[in-house]
C-alpha cells in the first residue's frame, strides 16, 4: 500500500492538465479483437473477468475429481485432462490479453504507480472499478478495491480445501500412496504418464492444504500459537468447527449433541458421515469428535446407531488403527451387555408365563376329578421344572 502514498497530488495533476485525456473503457487492437473472438468462439463464452475466472475454477474442481477418480478407465482420463489442459492454455491467452488491456489503461491512467507492485489480478480490478466509476480513484478507495480483491484471492484459494473430498493431509496421503503403488505396477508408459500426472496433481495439493492450515490456524487463533505438523493445525481447525468455539475450556467435557440427537444422526447416517443431512459433518477431521461425542453416550444408543457407529469408525481416515480397534472393542462389548440384558428379562418373563399357567391348572384340577389334566399337569411341572433349572445352569459363571 505504500506505492499509492503520493498519488492524490500526481492526480491532482493530471486532472488539471488540459492535455490529459481519458476515455473510460476497454479498448482493444485489432488483433486483440480478433483473438478474443477466435477464443470466444472455441471457448464457447463470452469473455471477460467474471467468466473466465468461472471457467478456471470450474475446470480445478473437474481436474481435482479425475484425479480421485479410481473407476475411470485411464485411457479416459487422459482425454479428459488433455482437454482440461487445452481450455485452460486458452484461458490463459484471453488472460493475457486483458491483463495487457489492464496495464495498458493502468499506466495511462495511474501514471505515479508502479504496476509491478501490484498482481495483474489487482491491477485489473483497480482498471475496472476506475471504468466503472468513470472516474479516477482516489488512495482510499484503490486501497479498498486492493484490499477486497485479496480477500476474494484468498477465498477462491481455500474454495479446494473446503469442498470434498479434498479433506485432510491423511486423506491426501493415502490418494498418493495408492497412485504411487499403480505406478510401480503398471507397465503400459501412457497410463504410467497419467498416474504420474495424477501424483504431482496431488503433491500440489498437499502443499496448499499445508498453507491453508497455517494461514486459518493464524487468522482464527493466536498467532503464538505454534503446530508442529499439518495434522495438529487441521485437529485445531476441525475442534473449532465443530465445537463452534476457539475457547475450548467451554467444551471441556461436554458434548455438542445430547444422547437422543446422536442417536438420531448415526441411525440416519447408514454408517457414514456424508449421509448425515441434519447437521454438517464434512470430513473425518471433525468425524473424530464426533466419535468421541457418541463414545461417551455409548449405553444410551440403540442397536442401530451402535451398529452404525461402529462403520463410522472404520471407515474414518484420521483414525490410527490401534484406535478404531479399541473403538469397536467397546462398541461390541456394550452391544454383547445389551443382548444378555435383554435375554435374561426375556428367561425371566417365560417363566412367570409358566408359573402363572401351572396355576391356572391346579385351580381347575381342584374344581374336579380330571385324570387326563392330572397327566398334563404332571407334564407341565416337569417342563417347568427342565426349565427353571437350565436358567440356573446359564447363570452359573464359568470356573
Amino acid at each position: 500500500m505504500d506505492e499509492l502514498e503520493n498519488l492524490e497530488r500526481k492526480r491532482d495533476v493530471l486532472e488539471e492538465d488540459k492535455n490529459f485525456t481519458l476515455k473510460f473503457e476497454k479498448t482493444f487492437s485489432p488483433l486483440e479483437k480478433k483473438e478474443l473472438k477466435n477464443l470466444s468462439k472455441e471457448l464457447k463464452l463470452f469473455i471477460n473477468d467474471e467468466n473466465i475466472d468461472k471457467r478456471i475454477s470450474e475446470l480445478k474442481r473437474w481436474e481435482n475429481s479425475l484425479v480421485f477418480n479410481n473407476k475411470m478407465e485411464i485411457q479416459k482420463q487422459r482425454l479428459m485432462l488433455g482437454k482440461i489442459s487445452n481450455e485452460r492454455a486458452m484461458l490463459k491467452k484471453a488472460n493475457e490479453i486483458l491483463d495487457k488491456q489492464s496495464e495498458r489503461f493502468f499506466k495511462k491512467s495511474y501514471p505515479s504507480l508502479n504496476s509491478d507492485k501490484f498482481s495483474t489480478h489487482e491491477v485489473r480490478a483497480m482498471v475496472n472499478e476506475t471504468i466503472y466509476r468513470k472516474q479516477l480513484l482516489t488512495k482510499e478507495q484503490l486501497a479498498e478495491v486492493i484490499y477486497t480483491e485479496r480477500i476474494v484471492e484468498q477465498e477462491e484459494n481455500k474454495k479446494i480445501f473446503k469442498e470434498k473430498p479434498f479433506q485432510t493431509s491423511r486423506y491426501l496421503d493415502s490418494k498418493m500412496k495408492q497412485v504411487e503403488e499403480n505406478i510401480a505396477k503398471e507397465s503400459n508408459p501412457e497410463r504410467k504418464e497419467i498416474l504420474s500426472i495424477k501424483k504431482e496433481k496431488l503433491a500440489g495439493i498437499k502443499q496448499g492444504l499445508i498453507e491453508y492450515v497455517q494461514l486459518e490456524v493464524e487468522r482464527k487463533f493466536d498467532k503464538n500459537v505454534l503446530v508442529d505438523t499439518v495434522i495438529e493445525g487441521e485437529l485445531l481447525l476441525a475442534k473449532a468447527d465443530y465445537y463452534q468455539t476457539t475457547d475450548f475450556s467451554t467444551v471441556e467435557g461436554v458434548t455438542r449433541f445430547t444422547s437422543e440427537e446422536l442417536t438420531n444422526l448415526l441411525e440416519q447416517s447408514r454408517g457414514s458421515l456424508m449421509n448425515i443431512q441434519t447437521v454438517k459433518i464434512p470430513n473425518d477431521c471433525q468425524g473424530v469428535f464426533f466419535v468421541q461425542d457418541a463414545m461417551t453416550h455409548l449405553d444410551e444408543l440403540s442397536p442401530l446407531a451402535k451398529h452404525n457407529l461402529k462403520h463410522i469408525v472404520n471407515r474414518n481416515d484420521y483414525l490410527p488403527n490401534s484406535d478404531k480397534l479399541e473403538l469397536t472393542s467397546q462398541i461390541d462389548t456394550s452391544e454383547k451387555e445389551v443382548v444378555k440384558r435383554d435375554l435374561d428379562e426375556s428367561t425371566g418373563q417365560e417363566v412367570n408365563v409358566k408359573i402363572f399357567q401351572l396355576a391356572k391348572t391346579i385351580n381347575r384340577l381342584l374344581t374336579g376329578n380330571h385324570p387326563q389334566k392330572k397327566r398334563n399337569l404332571e407334564k407341565l411341572i416337569k417342563q417347568t421344572k427342565g426349565e427353571k433349572k437350565r436358567s440356573l445352569q446359564k447363570d452359573l459363571p464359568f470356573r
